[in-house]
């Protein structure tokens, strides 16, 4: 009868095992599903900086189209005073440069978009740190666990045959 309630106890303790195992595999999944997020989102962050790159060049150039423009503003005022065919110049140089300072606007506004992007992948790649170090350490658990359930295996006696 003691022989009984051992064997039911090491059936337990098989099934805790196993339970255990099966949980820390789900773990293991998860993490898994948080790295391909992150490599992902590594990926979109990427591509937004490459395209903030480009806009920071669009930028630049329309910055020196402005400046470049509000120079010849004032040459224009200065003809306009004399030839009234030049306001029609006038006015249309004035309307590029509010379209450039509204460009200018909208990168900016892309820019601070990009470093809460960044803020956000560092925040990411803490985490996939983190998760990575949790992920060797159930590793490390799991197969400690495989060794004891291997262990308990071979501890119980075999079943004797009753014909």
């Amino acid at each position: 009868m003691e022989e009984y309630s051992d064997s039911k106890g090491d059936a337990f303790q098989i099934y805790d095992l196993k339970v255990l195992l099966q949980v820390r595999e789900e773990e293991l999944e998860s993490l898994r599903k948080d790295a391909v997020r992150i490599a992902e989102l590594n990926s979109l962050l990427e591509e937004r900086l490459l395209a903030f790159e480009q806009l920071e060049q669009s930028l630049q150039a329309s910055q020196k189209k402005a400046a470049s423009a509000t120079r010849r503003e004032e040459t224009t005022e200065q003809a306009l005073l004399q030839c009234l065919p030049f306001e029609m110049e006038y006015h249309q140089a004035n309307k590029i440069l509010q379209s450039r300072e509204a460009e200018i606007n909208y990168l900016q506004e892309a820019c601070v978009e990009i470093r809460t992007m960044s803020d956000e992948m560092d925040v990411l790649k803490a985490r996939l740190s983190e998760r990575e170090s949790e992920l060797e350490l159930i590793r490390l658990d799991n197969e400690y666990l495989r060794e004891a359930l291997k262990a308990v295996h071979t501890q119980i006696p075999e079943p004797f045959s009753t014909l």
